[in-house]
């Protein structure tokens, strides 16, 4: 599952080690991948996670 958020791709992945979902960023310029800390019970939480990430880099 993926998406494009402000030129940022996202993709959520689940993690059976911490029974959730995590998602990983990845920079238009294929830069430095930003990885979740946490893992989240649903997918759409993750994705949400990811965007707040995403606009903070823009702060």
């Amino acid at each position: 599952m993926g998406e494009t958020y402000r030129g940022y791709q996202i993709t959520i992945a689940w993690n059976s080690e911490t029974t959730g979902y995590d998602f990983i960023i990845t920079p238009p310029d294929n830069g430095k991948i930003i990885t979740s800390e946490d893992s989240y019970f649903y997918d759409y939480n993750a994705v949400k996670a990811a965007k707040v990430k995403i606009d903070e880099l823009f702060k």
